[in-house]
This record gives structure tokens, C-alpha cells and sequence, in this order.
């Protein structure tokens, strides 16, 4: 009703002078024909989010439906409203008793659903709030109210165990409840201010507070100010990376001593799917292994695929994974005779520089399969073998033992990848970061933003690799790249004229690096690691 009120009468949003109907258009009042267009020819604004200052509600279409409905039009007065009970008493109106919302085209049906979702999300705000006050009056021993909020530190343990058993729920949920409720008072007020109008729904409210749970209630407002004005139409992806951002730009060293403390909670879980099957899961892992274990997985799928297994990349990649972690071979068995050569399931030859292919930088086994170890399914450290020391495919003497099914291909164990390979990682730093002139944040292709000491960190390991593939991207004061381009190794038969070691692999075109600068180009690098520095002029 507030928001009701302090609208003026008759003063509805500007339109586009553009969409003025004409004297014949049958959607002009007071012109020949029906007033309204037919529902099917009104379509909504495709790809933006709609809602009060979004831009997909920031231009009015013209001809909408009379009576309440039409009000959730693009750009008409409901569809530019925060969350509440206006547009829910609206919304229920328009939904008629049957709930099928007869006369609404799909556009103004768009609109109700943005509106109804923002409503859903002002509802909650509001059970926040409701729960905040609950902590106030449940302060913990020693703990006064305090702040321009009027918050305890702590609420009592009873709180939450009141909450579980009026909501029903686990003392985790209700636990979550009360933190977050009592973040949005005294360290998040911008978001809550979003929560309240429905422009953030609970689960984009809950990715800021995750992101700055460890820092103090003045950072946590900074870097939440860094992301508000665009936080309503990110996607959670893109939210997620920009308030991880925004908090590693705020604090970094907090940002690399969360990292760290993490690291000590790193575990496996397991869990029973809702399907029957099961699901295995690693947490706080170090971000560079979990890339090189991603690709070793998509290596090992693809000779699966290549063997001739059925299944999409996502069946192959979940096969290869247990390969992987119960050492086992997958492939269908190798025919005996002299075609086994050219059987799929026995990958090309691979000589001592094959170990990543310029097509295809996923590596090949050491000896020309996926094995390279003599350890199996069948040896004493499989996972097959029994009293007796017999695994499923062999007995278990310690020593290669009879051929498996799969033939002399031994599954993707320990050994499987050659000494010293690293899987490919982008990594993105700026020029100022690198040389420790600032505490920017860098970011890894596939995973997000990281803290300035652990790019540092990757940056340093990247340079003792001589397959590193170094480019510099000169960007304006906009973020926009207005330069680029790369080095390379020096080639095997180029002779060195500078003075440094052998190995030396400092900064691209310095003395001794053999490094030469060429032109952008699309090409697949052969690359251990790919940096990217960027300057900002």
C-alpha cells in the first residue's frame, strides 16, 4: 500500500514515442475495432530480466489487455512494482477461479510470473525480518543489543532449536535462517533492501552472504555495493563470480587466508541419489588439481570413446572416473591375432614426445595405452583382490600376471601420465598483480576468480614449465582490450644468442628467455599452462 500511495494519480510511466499507435491502429482508444490485440500477437521482451528498474520492464508495449491483467504488460504499472501484496491480490484476480488466466496474452503472463516471483522473495525478506526479531528478543548470555540495528552478537541455542520445531525442519536449516537473518541486519543492508523488493529471490540473497561471510560488517558492505546494481539481472553463475570478486577486491588477504583454512576441511562425501544410485564428491580441493584431475577424466572418456563405448561425453566422463579411482579398464577386450594392433581399443603408438598431441592436448599413456603401470585391478594393490591375493583378473602375484580382458592396456592407475605433465590451465592475472604492485584478483577459465597470492602462486609454478604459452592483453580504463598478443617457447633447433640458462623462463621478451612475440592468432596450444597479463593504461 505504501508503494500505492506514492504513485501520482494519472501519471502512469513514459512511453516510447515510438510506439504511439496510429489513427488506425486498432489498439489507439476510441479507434474502429476491438480495443485490445489479439493475445497471440503480443510477445514479450526475450532476454532480460524483468521487474522494477530492469531493462526488460524499461519500455512499454503498446495494445495490452484491459482490466488488470493488461497491467502486467512490459513496462506497465504491475509489471514495474516491487513485490508485495498490490500485485499478488493482483495476480490472483487475474487468475480467475479455474487458475488458467483467460485473457492474459504471454507477454502480460510473463509479467505475472516476474511479479509473483518478486512477491515470493518480499515474503521471505519479510520472514527474515520476522526471525531477526526473534534473535533480538533471544539474545545470548552477556550479548546486549547493540548497533544501528539493534542486534545481539549471538542469539540463544534455543532460538534454533525453538524454530526447527516450529518450521519442522532440521536445526542446520534453522540454524541458516537465523545467521542469514542476522547478516541482512547487521552487515548486508543494501541486500536486504533488495531481498524486501523482490529484486533478489532467497537463493541470490544467500550467494552474498556465503561470499562474505568472512569478512567484517564494513567490507562485507563494500563489496556488496560492488555488485547491487547489476545483482537482479545476473544470472546465479554470474552473480556468484562477481561477489567473489568484489569480496577478494575488498580483502585479499582475508580472501587467501579463507582459501587456506579451508584447505584443512578438504574431504570426500558420498550420498544416496533420489534415483536409488549413489553420488561421490571432493570438497576444498586445490583449484589446479581439480582442473588436472577434470582433464585427465576427459582424457581417459575419450579412449573410451575411441574403444567404442556407447554413451554421450557425461556417461563417458562418469565411467572414466571410476576407472580412475578403482583402477580398472573399461574397454571392451582385445581380439588376439594380428588385427589387435589396429583394434580400437588399443590407442595409436606413442613415441617420448606424444605426450601432449598439438589436436588433442589430453595426454597418451606412456607406453603408447592408457597404462604405463604394472599395478592393475589384479595386482596385491588392487581393488579386486581377495584372501588369496586373485583379483578379477588374475592372480595376484605381485607382477603383471596374465593378460587382462582388455588386453596388454593396463587401466588409468598410477603412471598413466608422463613425468612431469600438467594439464592445461588459463590463467588470467593482471600485469600489477603478478609483480606484487597490487592485490587484484585473477581468475581460472572453468572455475572463477582466485586471490592474488594463489594467482601469484600458479603464475610461478606456470613459468618453470617450458611448455608455459605466455599473452599480454593491454586493456583501457573500461575493461575493453584494445591490444594483444602471445610468446612462445623457442623452437628445438633455434640457436640461444642471449646469455641465460637453459630453462630460464622470466618475463616474455626478456633476455635469455627465447621468447618472441607473434600475433594473435586461433591456433590449440601445446601448452602446460596459458597466462594471460593484463595492463591496464
Amino acid at each position: 500500500m505504501a508503494w500505492l500511495s506514492s504513485i501520482e494519480p494519472g501519471e502512469p510511466p513514459a512511453e516510447d514515442p515510438e510506439d504511439d499507435p496510429g489513427p488506425d491502429d486498432p489498439a489507439r482508444p476510441g479507434a474502429a475495432g476491438p480495443r485490445s490485440r489479439p493475445a497471440k500477437e503480443i510477445r514479450a521482451v526475450k532476454g532480460s530480466r524483468r521487474g522494477p528498474g530492469q531493462p526488460g520492464s524499461a519500455r512499454r508495449v503498446p495494445g495490452g489487455s484491459p482490466g488488470p491483467v493488461g497491467a502486467f504488460g512490459t513496462g506497465q504499472l504491475l509489471d514495474t512494482a516491487p513485490g508485495g501484496a498490490v500485485v499478488f491480490g493482483q495476480a490472483e484476480h487475474a487468475a480467475g477461479e479455474d487458475g488458467r488466466f483467460a485473457g492474459a496474452s504471454d507477454d502480460e503472463l510473463t509479467g505475472i510470473i516476474c511479479g509473483l516471483d518478486r512477491t515470493e522473495a518480499a515474503a521471505c525478506a519479510l520472514k527474515h525480518a520476522a526471525v531477526a526479531e526473534l534473535i533480538r528478543r533471544n539474545p545470548d548470555d552477556g550479548c546486549a543489543l547493540e548497533g544501528p540495528a539493534q542486534m545481539p552478537g549471538s542469539y540463544d541455542e534455543f532460538a534454533e532449536t525453538e524454530l526447527a520445531a516450529a518450521l519442522a525442519e532440521t536445526r542446520c536449516a534453522a540454524a541458516g535462517m537465523l545467521d542469514l537473518a542476522h547478516d541482512l541486519e547487521t552487515r548486508l543492508p543494501g541486500t536486504k533492501a533488495a531481498f524486501g523488493s523482490g529484486v533478489l529471490r532467497l537463493s541470490k540473497v544467500e550467494i552474498i552472504a556465503r561470499a562474505t561471510a568472512h569478512l567484517d560488517p564494513a567490507e562485507a558492505r563494500a563489496a556488496e555495493t560492488l555488485v547491487l546494481d547489476r545483482a537482479g539481472r545476473l544470472t546465479p553463475g554470474g552473480l556468484a563470480a562477481a561477489i567473489k570478486r568484489a569480496a577478494i577486491q575488498v580483502a585479499p588477504d582475508k580472501a587467501a587466508e579463507r582459501r587456506e583454512k579451508a584447505e584443512r576441511n578438504a574431504r570426500v562425501q558420498r550420498w544416496m541419489e533420489d534415483s536409488g544410485n549413489a553420488a561421490l564428491m571432493g570438497r576444498e580441493l586445490p583449484p589446479a588439481d581439480v582442473l588436472a584431475a577434470d582433464q585427465r577424466i576427459t582424457w581417459w572418456a575419450r579412449q573410451l570413446k575411441k574403444a567404442g563405448l556407447d554413451g554421450d561425453m557425461d556417461q563417458l566422463r562418469a565411467l572414466a572416473y571410476m576407472d580412475i579411482m578403482l583402477g580398472r579398464d573399461s574397454r571392451p577386450a582385445v581380439p588376439a591375432g594380428p588385427d589387435a594392433a589396429r583394434h580400437p581399443a588399443n590407442p595409436e603408438p606413442a613415441g617420448p614426445d606424444a605426450a601432449q598431441d598439438p589436436a588433442n592436448p589430453e595426454p597418451a599413456g606412456a607406453d603408447g595405452g592408457p597404462g604405463g603401470s604394472d599395478r592393475g585391478p589384479g595386482g596385491t594393490d588392487g581393488p579386486g583382490g581377495g584372501p588369496d591375493g586373485d583379483g578379477p583378473h588374475g592372480p595376484a602375484d605381485g607382477g603383471s600376471g596374465p593378460a587382462a580382458p582388455a588386453g596388454p592396456g593396463l587401466p588409468p592407475a598410477a603412471g598413466v601420465l608422463p613425468a612431469g605433465f600438467a594439464g592445461r590451465l588459463h590463467l588470467t592475472i593482471p600485469l600489477a598483480t603478478l609483480l606484487n604492485l597490487a592485490q587484484r584478483p585473477g581468475e581460472i577459465a572453468g572455475l572463477g576468480p582466485i586471490d592474488p597470492a594463489l594467482a601469484r602462486d600458479l603464475a610461478t609454478s606456470a613459468a618453470a614449465n617450458p611448455k608455459s604459452t605466455y599473452c599480454v592483453t593491454v586493456t583501457d580504463q573500461q575493461g575493453h582490450a584494445i591490444g594483444h598478443g602471445c610468446a612462445r617457447p623457442e623452437p628445438k633447433n633455434h640457436t640461444r644468442t642471449g646469455h641465460g640458462p637453459p630453462g630460464d623462463h622470466g618475463p616474455p621478451g626478456g633476455p635469455g628467455t627465447g621468447l618472441r612475440p607473434r600475433p594473435a592468432r586461433r591456433t590449440r596450444h601445446r601448452s602446460a599452462a596459458r597466462v594471460h597479463l593484463h595492463r591496464l593504461r
